[in-house]
């Protein structure tokens, strides 16, 4: 039941980002907000799969009008110094999210560390979202954030018809992060393959031809 429900590229700025990116795919975002009280702001765009299927892609990052939370973590980490730092020169493909409408059972099987399910919001859009104590990917991304929508569309339907499609998504091969994904039954969604030496690789094909995200 499982499906892969987005990939999350995190930048700095969003203001300086998001109308680059719009450029490099030749798709103006469908999408986004502010995450009130979190401290992040994103912007959304859809993506078709070849063998069928949508997902979509969130570009996030730090919301100037915003101060990040007093407790709790920061959306994938983004409010700590080591993450921005990966973030300097341009956007990086941090992780990608899985949903399952029994989000809590996915969760049984997997580690730990991966989190609880904690109630989240933007806009009149809400959802649950596990994510681990510090909010930073773990095993550098290859393991999945894990969501739970309610009844209904989601971002996924919502947004499509964007013009852009996802080509190819791999990750590093890793032995732990092999186990995990096995236990939980997601390893067909993140195959293992050519990264271009990062733990993730995402190829976006649309009007502005092949682009890849690492």
């Amino acid at each position: 039941m499982a499906e892969l429900d987005h990939l999350v590229v995190g930048c700095l700025s969003l203001a300086e980002w998001r109308p680059r990116l719009e450029e490099t795919f030749g798709v103006k975002a469908q999408g986004g907000g502010a995450h009130a009280g979190l401290g992040t702001h994103n912007a959304l765009w859809g993506l078709a799969r070849p063998g069928g299927g949508r997902c979509y892609l969130e570009l996030i990052a730090p919301d100037p009008g915003q101060d990040w939370p007093a407790e709790g973590p920061t959306p994938f980490g983004l409010g700590l110094p080591a993450t921005q730092a990966r973030l300097t020169d341009g956007p990086r493909l941090l992780t990608w999210v899985t949903r399952d409408p029994d989000a809590a059972a996915l969760l049984a099987r997997g580690p730990a560390a991966m989190g609880p399910l904690r109630p989240m919001r933007r806009g009149d859009l809400e959802w649950r979202l596990a994510s681990p104590a510090d909010g930073v990917p773990l095993m550098g991304g290859a393991l999945p954030f894990v969501i739970e929508w309610p009844e209904g569309p989601t971002p996924s339907d919502t947004l499509a018809g964007s013009g852009l499609t996802l080509t190819g998504f791999a990750r590093r091969p890793d032995p732990e992060a092999d186990a995990a994904l096995e236990a939980m039954g997601l390893a067909a969604l993140a195959p293992e393959g050519e990264t271009g030496g990062g733990a993730l690789r995402a190829e976006i094909e649309g009007p502005g031809g092949i682009v890849a995200l690492n």
